[in-house]
């Protein structure tokens, strides 16, 4: 096998990884959008203020979240269960962030 082979033979697999990770990137939204006792999906419109040229300043946009709950033992008391809810952004007006 000359350079030119070789090169080429590593741009071909470079394209077939690309390919790939681009479907691994589609599973993981489908994934995200799915809704079961250990994760949902919620899509709402949000509204925040932050202040520009000072001037309060208000936006609206339709956030997706994923949510889940986390649980951790209370160090003090073993048998204490501490449930926290969890989210994290992952669309915002329908744009994905990940």
């Amino acid at each position: 096998m000359n350079r030119n082979e070789i090169k080429l033979q590593a741009i071909n697999k470079r394209n077939q990884i690309n390919i790939l990770e681009k479907e691994i990137e589609e599973l993981n939204k489908q994934n995200l959008l799915l809704s079961d006792e250990d994760q949902w999906f919620e899509e709402k419109i949000e509204a925040s203020t932050f202040r520009k040229n000072r001037k309060k300043v208000t936006e609206e946009h339709l956030i997706g979240r994923v949510h889940w709950k986390e649980y951790f033992i209370d160090e003090d008391d073993p048998d204490n269960k501490v449930e926290i809810d969890r989210s994290k952004i992952v669309r915002v007006d329908g744009e994905w962030r990940i």
